[in-house]
């Protein structure tokens, strides 16, 4: 039978490859012959049968090494570090390992050690990044969680969120049921953890053996076994488990975007409450700006929060303006932010170095983008589709347009333009006016998980279509202009003129009527 297992280190002086292996959420060793190498990221591929174990290593006939594949979520990154991309859950059953969120169950990783991250407990799964924690590490550590990206709405993924869940309540009943069964046999409550050569089936036949050095993890055991000083059976399995070296539950790969048939009869614990009685989607406030009015039905509005845009239909806004500045307040969604109402109205923009241009019903804004160095994630799209793209620090990713003013020229192409700044440090912090355009851009912009680089989707992106100067020229013009403008009293006038606001924002509305 075939194993397909994820290398997470190779020592090139032995030859071992140190893999996990997704069923059994198990480290693996495995020897290859000379001349071969793995590299973190890849997986090794191996038939059991043809295969021999020696001191804890597999020895393997004609193992063969592949690249991961778009379903498996998994990437390096430019410091070749793991990235690997995993929804993960936490259950609300006190007696479970994952109730206080120390730690998290991901499908094909198990167990995984979410310490270092915070999660909002109204929620139940998360999209994450883990990557390696410690080889050396007992079986829930050696992955971690470091990033969490989004929250996971179980009415837009019924059936991925209800496999989940169901996976996670399997695999902790099967770990609360072993930790009662050790601690029934052993006589202890709370044993300490046993040395990494004690194994699994010993540690189930006798009490385990004390530490003799300081765990990495002593600081959480102690905390957690302050929790538990009068606690009585049943045992709690987060005490438990993380000072005790128990193998990892076995569970077979099954993709979280399958639905699992499994239901889980015996448990007299609660699973995820339906659809029907879940709370309704908490709503907050940001700030943003109504960009241009799309078809008949809804506006486009810049949410300077969150950098992204926003639809808001005409039912829910009112009465806005084109180019003005509002409160939203808005849910957040897998596919990004829906508008539920519209506050109030400011009286400045809240970014200060975000310049707003109106002409007629088109607008325009003032960003600092960064020409020096272009933004090379899809750069086979860029050259074949001619269209490059920057990083700035305002919206993030801009594209540019075919043809564009500079302080050189009128309506130069944009290859005349790039050459001007390419690889110019001056260049880093350029004030460039932008429109906002829908266009086809590559997935892989915006999802480094997806390897095609010609999937794409038409959605929108700021552009460039006006270079003016350096970020810092910018600023002396505009000094000089305003004391042009205004004389030896601009302070005087700009006190005025912020005094003049703050009345007018805090004058109350008059309504009058019959």
């Amino acid at each position: 039978m075939e194993k397909r297992c994820l290398v997470l280190d190779f020592n090139s002086g032995s030859g071992v490859v140190i893999c996990f292996n997704r069923e059994n959420h198990k480290l693996v060793h495995v020897k290859i012959g000379n001349g071969e190498s793995a590299s973190p990221g890849q997986f090794i591929i191996y038939n059991t049968e043809e295969s021999t174990e020696q001191n804890g290593t597999l020895r393997v006939s004609n193992p063969r090494i592949v690249d991961a594949e778009n379903e498996d979520c998994v990437r390096v990154d430019e410091n070749g570090k793991l990235k690997i991309s995993s929804w993960i859950a936490f259950s609300s059953n006190k007696n479970h390992l994952t109730f206080d969120r120390q730690f998290g169950y991901a499908d094909w990783y198990g167990f995984v050690d979410c310490s270092a991250v915070r999660t909002n407990p109204s929620f139940s799964a998360y999209k994450t990044d883990i990557t390696v924690n410690d080889l050396e590490c007992n079986v829930n550590q050696i992955f971690k969680v470091v990033r969490v990206k989004s929250k996971i709405d179980p009415r837009s993924n019924p059936g991925e969120y209800d496999s989940l869940m169901k996976k996670m309540e399997k695999e902790e009943e099967k770990l609360l049921e072993k930790t009662n069964i050790l601690a029934s046999s052993s006589g202890q409550l709370n044993p300490e953890r046993p040395s990494r050569s004690v194994d699994a089936q010993k540690t189930q036949n006798k009490i385990p053996s004390i530490h003799k050095k300081k765990s990495r993890s002593r600081s959480r055991n102690s905390k957690m076994r302050a929790k538990m000083h009068d606690s009585v059976p049943p045992f709690n399995i987060s005490s438990g488990l993380s000072s005790m070296n128990i193998s990892g539950p076995v569970l077979p790969i099954q993709s979280i975007f399958e639905t699992s048939s499994f239901t889980n009869t015996s448990s007299s614990y609660p699973i995820p409450p339906p659809l029907s009685s879940l709370p309704p989607l908490p709503q907050f406030v940001v700030q943003g700006l109504v960009i241009q009015k799309e078809a008949d039905d809804c506006f486009i509005v810049w949410l300077f929060d969150t950098k992204q845009i926003a639809y808001l239909p005409i039912s829910t806004q009112g009465h806005v303006i084109v180019g003005t500045c509002y409160e939203f307040s808005v849910i957040s969604k897998n596919d990004g932010y829906e508008i539920t109402n519209v506050g109030r109205r400011l009286g400045m923009k809240p970014a200060s170095s975000f310049e707003i241009h109106q002409t007629m019903e088109k607008i325009k804004i003032g960003i600092t983008v960064d020409l020096c160095c272009p933004n090379t994630r899809c750069q086979i799209w860029s050259f074949y589709m001619g269209v490059p793209f920057f990083n700035s620090p305002d919206v993030e990713i801009v594209t540019m347009a075919d043809h564009l003013d500079t302080p050189i020229g009128s309506h130069l192409r944009w290859q005349e333009t790039l050459r001007l700044y390419l690889g110019d440090p001056r260049a880093k912090n350029m004030q460039c006016i932008c429109q906002l355009v829908k266009q086809k851009l590559p997935q892989k912009l915006h999802n480094p998980f997806i390897s095609d680089d010609f999937v794409s989707s038409s959605r929108y992106i700021w552009q460039i279509v006006e270079v003016c100067s350096s970020e810092q020229h910018h600023q002396i013009r505009e000094a000089q202009l305003k004391r042009e403008n205004l004389g030896s009293n601009a302070g005087e006038f700009e006190e005025e003129d912020e005094i003049a606001r703050q009345k007018r924002n805090n004058r109350p509305s008059v309504h009058f009527g019959l």
